[in-house]
């Protein structure tokens, strides 16, 4: 690892650390004005398959995204990571779908379940840029399967709250497409 990409990853570890905290302390003030799936409508089209996830420690909460999903009659799906080859996966989402918790403690499909490639991924985030650049939780899961699926459309998700302008930049890290909030939804 070079001089540079040691301070970037220390850095991240820094704002990781600042921005859950900040993310414990806001989230509850700023999920009373979620309206997050009414902005996601107009990326939606007829006969899409979306990734999502399920919500975790203080995230944006995406159970109205799920029901809004529901009502347009689209396809849903949702991450299962194999930590064994250190990838991620989307498995189908519904109401007959079994889930395990993972070794993070994040709900996700059975893994034995059928892979489904999604046209669009909501992507969890701790914090964003204007630039579309993220850090999440720095497991390198959602980088590598954006890099693995350029063709997919890439929606950070996240509060307003959780935007920092000077993110360290990795050569890993991947763009997002567009950012989503509680307050907005806007293309990057």
């Amino acid at each position: 690892m070079s001089e540079f990409e040691h301070k970037n990853s220390y850095e991240k570890k820094i704002i990781r650390k600042f921005l859950l905290n900040r993310r414990s302390e806001l989230s509850s003030l700023f999920e009373t004005k979620n309206k997050a799936h009414i902005h996601l409508k107009p990326l939606l089209t007829d006969h899409q398959c979306v990734g999502s996830y399920v919500s975790f420690r203080n995230e944006l909460n995406t159970e109205l995204i799920h029901d809004m999903l529901n009502n347009q009659k689209l396809t849903k799906c949702l991450p299962s990571i194999d930590e064994k080859n250190r990838n991620m996966q989307f498995k189908k989402y519904d109401e007959d779908t079994s889930f395990i918790v993972n070794k993070y403690g994040i709900k996700e499909p059975d893994p034995k379940g059928k892979n489904i490639k999604p046209s669009i991924i909501l992507v969890p985030l701790l914090a964003f840029n204007d630039d579309g650049y993220r850090i999440g939780y720095g497991g390198g899961f959602y980088d590598k399967y954006i890099n693995s699926n350029k063709d997919i459309t890439k929606v950070g998700v996240g509060f307003t709250f959780q935007e920092y302008k000077n993110l360290p930049i990795e050569p890993h890290d991947e763009k997002l497409d567009w950012i989503l909030t509680e307050k907005y939804l806007y293309k990057v």
